[in-house]
């Protein structure tokens, strides 16, 4: 499980160390759904989702496991991916949530929220492009 915060949530972006990461808080839920606590791998350090692919494939090399499973937004899921497979990790996308547009005659704030966090991601899947192409990663 994946540590890090969530985006667009203003109150998990003040001080990543004074919250608990998403893979520490996902964790009752897991064991309260009877997965076994041998077989869960918590990763809670990383503050990116690069990181958290770097730290992941550092955990899983060499170690046997039957699945991965990367659980993040829809439109997170295409930049994750990208970072996962640039460490050699196949992991199976599980969306955990999607963002619809608002319709209605005046301009709402959820829409233009939702357009900067696309943006935002379709910088960061540019961004990954031009790295591998100028081999800084």
């Amino acid at each position: 499980m994946r540590g890090g915060q969530l985006p667009g949530n203003r109150e998990r972006r003040q001080s990543a160390a004074s919250q608990a990461s998403e893979a520490d808080t996902y964790l009752p839920y897991l064991l309260r759904r009877q997965v076994p606590r041998d077989d869960i791998v918590l990763e809670n350090t990383s503050r990116t989702t690069y990181e958290n692919a770097r730290n992941l494939a550092s955990i899983v090399d060499g170690a046997r496991y039957d699945s991965l499973i990367l659980v993040t937004s829809a439109y997170q899921m295409p930049r994750a991916m990208l970072d996962f497979h640039r460490f050699g990790l196949e992991p199976q996308p599980l969306i955990s949530s999607a963002r619809r547009a608002k319709l209605g005659v005046m301009p709402r704030f959820y829409n233009l929220e939702s357009a900067e966090i696309a943006l935002h991601e379709l910088i960061g899947i540019a961004q990954f492009h031009v790295y591998r192409a100028i081999r800084w990663f």
